[in-house]
């Protein structure tokens, strides 16, 4: 998992520049972190983390959008 992410970047928080996310250190600006820099950076999301999962999203909105459409004509 490691070596699969690992030229994927984030922002730092101090100077938002982009940086490897597993660094425990900004190259810039000089900031050490108390762990790697995605669990420090404004601009880790879980879609990043974990590919795949903006699907779940989506699915469920379809579906209540098209179970909002079904009971509107429903009750036509």
């Amino acid at each position: 998992r490691r070596s699969a992410d690992a030229d994927m970047r984030v922002r730092c928080p101090r100077c938002n520049r982009l940086i490897f996310m597993h660094d425990t250190g900004c190259e810039h600006c000089g900031v050490h972190f108390g762990g790697e820099a995605w669990q420090f950076s404004p601009s880790t999301r879980m879609s990043q983390l974990l590919p795949g999962r903006w699907w779940r999203r989506w699915a469920i909105i379809a579906i209540v959008v098209a179970m909002l459409v079904a009971f509107q004509l429903g009750f036509r």
